[in-house]
């Protein structure tokens, strides 16, 4: 197939299994990181998205700024968005297929190669989750940088400016790429002396360390996200979610970037925590190389924490990743190491808000994909086993596409096969969407009984569901609600709860609950005692 021919018949293969769904509804986050946010209406002025001393910085600056500039343009348009990122995923397997023939010998395999990429089942999710433009536009410069890596064969101020540049813009999309000046270093020294590798590598470390502080202070910002990151990584879980007070006071920009960082490793000094983020680690590595091979189950949220270090498969799981690292240290597989840097940062080695969910998602998994398929293609010598890998992966593609058609539907499904709390958030948000908000009452009651008893979303849900419905179970939900808080003692919760919604309640009801908490603690005096007793009369 001529070079034309090859581009034209792919990019119109691809859109035409993505046309279904193009005009699905927005996705998880996408609601508030995207669509409900006042920073694209607010900013007259991108590049603030890049100023730490601005109301409006973002690490992930040049995402921020790429949305600002479609929005300009564009309005709030979803089929715009949507179109941008199939067409980003297709530029990406374009870049590939160019690095991949500075890597492969066999122009055939390079295609192939290329086409396993561009078909991924992993693309799916990064594609249809809009905001997951962050990942795609991340890996359009790791493939950049790593094009312009391949061209330095000596020191020189334009190559070191472009490399750190590409670097540069790679990290602001997204942090996945933070690790990569080690790769750089590893490159280099194949080809200059280490010296001159380190000078060339110094403002991408320098990068590196700016923008992974940066981050951690986002992720040490929030009590909510620092209570989940001191927890023992086996039971991350929403049960004691306090409501998104700061965790940081008001300080001068360094120390609060020296606090937050010390609070982030400091769970790295439990010897029990490390062991369980190994086991966490090791599983996920083979989950990203059966992914790539479109041998996993694909659904948009894995299993939730507790069910994967249960699950009857994690050591299975555990044992083929020591396996494969084995046989690549083993065979000096040149792939492994640039696939294990791009494989750390999402691994569960270190905490990211997402993890309160799941250890597990197919858009983490996105970037270091392209390392795989070089890790797996140096183990194939037969021409059928490709065969045999491509029915895999395009059969994967093929499958979890058309479940994408239906966002709603794919949910329940994912609920059905993973029984994931986050999941029934999710479909809750779905029928918000659709304004069906009370009928799905019994999700709400759910979420607020067994997950997260703060969830304003979730009360104010069960509230209008009362007001709309004719059962009369739902009128007496706050009441059930306080006492299961107030006999577990979760007292904490359980104040943050009446602080934040005692609008919603009548005065009866408050009174009530506030000394039937002081009963359960002990602490119920006479004075309190004939209050009651008085507002009863």
């Amino acid at each position: 197939m001529g070079f034309k021919n090859y581009y034209l018949v792919t990019i119109i293969i691809y859109f035409i299994f993505n046309i279904g769904i193009l005009d699905n509804a927005p996705f998880s986050d996408d609601y508030y990181h995207v669509f409900n946010h006042s920073f694209f209406r607010d900013n007259n002025n991108p590049f603030l998205f890049f100023s730490p001393w601005s109301e409006y910085f973002k690490s992930w600056g040049f995402t921020y700024s790429y949305f600002w500039v479609i929005f300009a343009f564009f309005d709030k348009n979803i089929l715009t968005c949507r179109v941008l990122n199939l067409f980003l995923h297709y530029i990406n397997h374009v870049l590939f297929k160019r690095y991949l023939a500075t890597k492969v010998e066999s122009p055939g395999r390079v295609n192939t190669l290329a086409l396993l990429f561009l078909f991924s089942p992993l693309s799916v999710l990064t594609t249809a989750w809009i905001f997951q433009a962050k990942t795609l536009l991340s890996v359009f410069f790791i493939l950049l940088f790593l094009l312009q890596l391949n061209k330095i064969k000596k020191i020189s101020i334009k190559g070191t400016l472009n490399l750190s540049f590409l670097f540069f813009l790679s990290i602001t999309s997204k942090i996945v790429g933070i690790l990569l000046p080690f790769y750089a270093v590893w490159e280099l020294t194949k080809r200059l002396n280490a010296k001159k590798a380190i000078i060339i590598t110094i403002p991408l470390f320098t990068l590196s360390l700016i923008y992974g502080v940066l981050n951690i202070k986002g992720i040490t910002y929030l009590k909510s996200e620092l209570n989940m990151l001191v927890a023992p990584t086996i039971n991350i879980n929403k049960n004691y979610v306090l409501p998104k007070e700061t965790s940081i006071e008001n300080k001068p920009l360094v120390d609060q970037i020296s606090s937050g960082s010390i609070k982030y490793f400091s769970p790295l000094k439990n010897t029990e925590n490390l062991s369980d983020k190994h086991i966490i680690s090791l599983q996920n590595f083979t989950r990203l190389f059966l992914s790539t091979v479109g041998l996993n189950q694909f659904n948009p949220f894995y299993e939730d924490n507790l069910t994967t270090v249960i699950s009857k498969k994690l050591y299975f799981l555990i044992f083929i990743a020591i396996l494969i690292i084995f046989l690549c240290i083993k065979k000096r597989n040149p792939f492994l190491f640039p696939t294990i840097i791009l494989f750390l940062p999402i691994s569960g080695y270190f905490y990211v808000p997402y993890m309160k969910h799941s250890y597990t998602s197919d858009h983490w998994f996105y970037p270091a994909s392209i390392f795989v398929l070089l890790t797996i293609n140096e183990f194939i010598t037969k021409q059928k086993y490709i065969y045999f890998l491509s029915i895999s992966v395009l059969t994967a593609f093929i499958i979890n596409t058309t479940q994408y058609y239906d966002f709603n539907k794919l949910l329940k499904k994912n609920y059905a096969s993973s029984e994931n709390p986050f999941v029934l958030e999710l479909l809750i948000q779905e029928n918000v969407s659709k304004y069906k908000f009370a009928s799905n009452y019994q999700l709400h009651n759910y979420i607020l009984r067994n997950e997260d008893f703060n969830n304003p979303i979730h009360y104010k849900g069960l509230l209008r569901a009362q007001k709309e419905s004719s059962d009369e179970n739902l009128k007496n939900f706050f009441g059930r609600f306080a006492i299961d808080q107030i006999k577990s003692k979760n007292l904490d919760s359980y104040n943050a709860f009446v602080k934040k919604h005692e609008d919603l309640y009548t005065q009866k009801q408050l009174e009530l609950s506030k000394l039937l908490a002081l009963y359960y603690q002990q602490k119920v005096d006479e004075r309190e005692y004939l209050k009651t007793i008085q507002f009863l009369k």
